[in-house]
């Protein structure tokens, strides 16, 4: 009985860890930035009009945009001699990143509780640098986008890998100890 209540917590600590992991990934696709109220109306009113001419973005598509679709905007930008430090920089730390949550994804799987957290820490001073440097330039908030709920579902997503993390450091820690005790 016991053995079974202690396999159940070790599968949940690590499903919870995964589960936060799949967020941090899916946050990547979901809109980073969303457009004001103001700005949402006339991008819809003029969907097909041109936003983004290198990526053929059009208004329509641009009402919310994603971390890839910046990695996209930024990698097409570094022709750009005015901003090509800017674009190769801010497209390197997106590609930093999402690395960084692949690689949670294995740790977790693994049960590393102590990659888990190293990565996770990581990621979010990455995630949080990355933020920084949007409002340092003006690129957000404006007038015309703002946050989207791809930082909500990230920070959500750091929350739970903790959580697991944590989890399984303990019961891995309990494992030992058991263990010595034994012998």
């Amino acid at each position: 009985m016991i053995r079974k209540s202690l396999a159940n917590h070790r599968l949940l600590s690590q499903m919870i860890s995964l589960l936060g992991a799949f967020l941090l990934v899916l946050s990547l696709w979901l809109p980073f930035v969303s457009a004001t109220d103001v700005y949402k109306e006339y991008l819809t009113k003029y969907p097909d009009i041109m936003y983004y001419e290198p990526l053929n973005m059009k208004n329509q598509e641009a009402v919310h945009i994603s971390l890839v679709e910046f990695a996209k905007i930024y990698y097409t930008s570094f022709e750009n001699e005015q901003s090509k430090e800017i674009s190769i920089t801010c497209f390197v730390i997106i590609c930093v990143l999402a690395s960084f949550m692949i690689l949670i994804l294995l740790f977790c799987l693994l049960k590393k509780p102590i990659l888990i957290g190293l990565f996770n820490s990581l990621i979010l001073c990455i995630f949080q640098l990355l933020k920084f440097d949007f409002e340092d330039r003006g690129v957000i908030p404006t007038k015309q986008y703002d946050w989207g709920m791809a930082q909500y579902v990230f920070y959500f997503g750091v929350i739970l890998i903790f959580t697991g993390a944590i989890w399984i450091f303990l019961i891995k820690r309990n494992d030992k100890k058991g263990e010595l005790k034994n012998v």
